[in-house]
């Protein structure tokens, strides 16, 4: 079956890891997706328990620590979500960087999921993500099945990213989407799951 893991308190991406972890199946291995962030979990996920991750696919994703810059920013919007509202903040500071068309009802539906999560889930990711550390070498030493999707226009998480990560893989499939952003689960969502069966299909 498919299970969901979901980051709500954890600061870290290892301990994301190992909240994910405690959804793998006992026994066998399982096919891990993440997605943004996610893949940042799911690599930290193979690298510490390699025998039970036979697929894994990174979706809009980055191997790389995060730059000072960009730390300092997650730092500044979490303290501006604390006094004018989190749904503020994602719709001024992160929006833009989401999606290439800007679709009203993909813009609604990320609003409503940073609504649903909440500023203390905001901030325990913004941590994470802002003290993540480089998984090239976690990438590198991955030896199952892996897909690699990335976007022509996502900001967040550029191609020459992707083509890195690509050169990284042992065992890798690199499909990069044209005329799509970030959330590419939400501008090519059919694009996306065409890969991920032709991945699972191998």
């Amino acid at each position: 079956g498919i299970q969901v893991a979901e980051f709500r308190h954890e600061r870290s991406i290892a301990q994301m890891a190992e909240s994910a972890a405690a959804l793998l199946p006992e026994s066998g291995k399982a096919a891990v997706v993440g997605f943004s962030m996610g893949g940042m979990v799911a690599l930290a996920l193979a690298d510490r328990y390699p025998q039970r991750v036979s697929h894994m696919a990174l979706l809009n994703s980055n191997v790389h620590a995060d730059r000072p810059e960009r730390a300092e920013g997650r730092r500044k919007a979490v303290a501006e979500a604390g006094h004018a509202g989190l749904r503020r903040v994602v719709e001024t500071r992160f929006l833009k960087n989401y999606l290439h068309h800007g679709d009203a009802t993909h813009c609604q539906l990320i609003l409503d999921m940073a609504d649903e999560h909440g500023l203390d889930a905001f901030a325990a990711q913004a941590q994470a993500l802002a003290e993540r550390s480089d998984s090239s070498a976690a990438l590198a030493a991955y030896r199952g099945k892996l897909l690699v999707l990335g976007a022509q226009q996502d900001v967040l998480c550029p191609p020459p990213v992707q083509d890195e990560m690509y050169r990284l893989a042992h065992n890798g499939r690199l499909v990069m989407l044209q005329e799509c952003g970030h959330f590419a689960l939400l501008e090519k969502a059919a694009e996306v799951n065409r890969a991920l069966l032709d991945w699972l299909g191998d």
